[in-house]
């Protein structure tokens, strides 16, 4: 469990760019659940549009089709994107998520948005 001051230090290293120290000793496995968040640069409204969610699903459409990961849930709020996925191949669950942004990309161009570096997962 997560003391208070755990929580400090791990905001601290955000803030430093050192997300690659969160990281440190995490297993990605091929079968394993995940859930990520994306977020729009500067938390941007404009999400929850029809557009952008037939993109979404055209994405999800397409990474199930190849058979890299089974998307379980996706959610589009005003400012970010909730997913929770399977694995089914050697994708890391980045690469997964940086495929559907990529794809939703030139979509989020037409109104003005782009997204955030990096995920939450």
């Amino acid at each position: 469990m997560l003391r208070s001051f755990d929580y400090a230090l791990i905001e601290d290293m955000r803030t430093k760019g050192q997300t690659a120290q969160l990281r440190k000793g995490r297993i990605t496995s091929v079968g394993s659940i995940y859930f990520t968040t994306a977020v729009t640069y500067n938390r941007n409204i404009g999400l929850a549009n029809e557009a952008i969610y037939k993109e979404l699903i055209d994405s999800l459409e397409l990474l199930e089709n190849n058979k890299k990961a089974i998307p379980l849930m996706w959610m589009l709020m005003p400012d970010h994107m909730h997913g929770i996925f399977r694995l089914t191949s050697d994708l890391s669950p980045g690469k997964v998520v940086g495929f559907v942004k990529g794809r939703m990309t030139p979509i989020l161009r037409e109104f003005n948005l782009l997204w955030q570096k990096n995920l939450y997962e």
